[in-house]
């Protein structure tokens, strides 16, 4: 058993990674992520539709996607999360000088058709974010509806590190010809590309697992790219010491995303801890 599913996670990642950098091929002969219009949300969509079509022709069918919509804690979370990462990242970025915080012009503003910062906020973030949720949808089905369920019944040890590796790995030919490196150095923003990746991955993993809903995944998803690529950077004027210290990949928001959540995974085993005492000290009450 536990080899036939080894063998599901091979076939699913050599047709995702096949199509995936067939499609990112067409993104850098176009000049890179900032031209590529759709085939960007095409590209997102492969490790999807590629999972489900994989599920129907093999006839592994669909119950362990994670359709159920899960605990809205775990969504809240999911949300928030980077919401708190990129507000700490910014927060150190503008208060040591390394960036600038620079409020958009209004040449941006009017070409938003927005009179202000906070009507820019209102008006076009929840767009971005429900449009991002679309679009993390087709990654997060496959990469958390399919790999994750999957790896766990290979058995294989550390199963959420390793589809974040994977993960990772994924991104990397944008990252190296498609301008999506966060830096002048590709290999140095692959570098940091993969430890941010590494902590966002296994995080958005646990809440997978945690609350038993894709959805949870995508929203995570979502709320990474929006924090983290557009409604912080926003307002940001880059410094010459930020091309490696700030951004998504940068020094100090991988610096955070590891203290964040390490902080978060310490409270959870804290909670766990008393949580066992006072069920240890209800029961020698009662036998006494």
């Amino acid at each position: 058993m536990k080899g036939i599913e080894l063998q599901h996670v091979v076939r699913f990642l050599a047709f995702t990674f096949a199509l995936s950098w067939l499609v990112m091929a067409v993104i850098i002969g176009k000049g890179g992520v900032q031209f590529a219009g759709l085939w960007i949300l095409l590209v997102m969509w492969v490790p999807g539709l590629v999972s489900l079509c994989y599920r129907k022709v093999y006839g592994i069918g669909f119950r362990d996607v994670g359709w159920r919509l899960g605990p809205i804690r775990y969504a809240a979370i999911a949300f928030f999360v980077p919401f708190i990462v990129a507000g700490l990242s910014y927060a150190v970025l503008w208060g040591t000088g390394i960036s600038e915080f620079n409020p958009p012009s209004n040449a941006v503003l009017t070409r938003n058709g927005v009179g202000s910062s906070l009507e820019l906020i209102l008006k076009t973030y929840p767009v971005i974010f429900l449009i991002g949720c679309f679009a993390a949808l087709g990654e997060e089905l496959g990469w958390r509806g399919f790999l994750i369920p999957k790896l766990y019944d290979t058995s294989l040890r550390y199963p959420l590190i390793v589809s974040s590796l994977i993960w990772g790995v994924w991104h990397f030919p944008l990252i190296l010809w498609g301008g999506y490196a966060s830096s002048s150095l590709p290999l140095v923003s692959i570098l940091l590309f993969t430890v941010i990746i590494l902590a966002s991955g296994v995080f958005v993993g646990w809440l997978r697992i945690q609350s038993g809903s894709v959805w949870v995944a995508m929203v995570y998803h979502a709320s990474h790219n929006l924090f983290l690529q557009t409604a912080f950077e926003v307002f940001n004027k880059p410094g010459p010491r930020s091309e490696f210290l700030g951004g998504e990949s940068g020094v100090i928001p991988c610096a955070v995303y590891f203290l964040v959540l390490g902080t978060g995974w310490r409270l959870v085993k804290v909670k766990a801890k008393w949580k066992n005492r006072a069920c240890a000290a209800d029961t020698e009450s009662q036998t006494h």
